[in-house]
């Protein structure tokens, strides 16, 4: 387990997961509404439907990144849990 220590002085309780923090300003990446982005000048473009969806080692087919998990854990984490 790669827990971590809560930071609050009440608890001592261990936090075992992970943080998704999908955003990179220079790369023109954002996130909206669960769905992430590639802007490509003034638009737009779903992250599944740019070139970097077809990365050999870290290709992925879902934008919204709630079926991203989904898809990259093999369905260990659903989409609606």
């Amino acid at each position: 387990s790669s827990g971590l220590e809560s930071s609050s002085s009440s608890s001592s309780s261990m936090i075992d997961g992970q943080i998704i923090i999908p955003f990179f300003l220079e790369g023109g990446r954002f996130t909206i509404n669960n769905v992430h982005y590639v802007a490509d000048g003034t638009e737009l473009i779903p992250a599944a439907d740019t070139p970097f969806a077809e990365d050999a080692s870290f290709g992925f087919t879902k934008s919204n990144l709630l079926e991203y998990v989904e898809e990259k854990t093999g369905g260990r984490y659903a989409r609606d849990r």
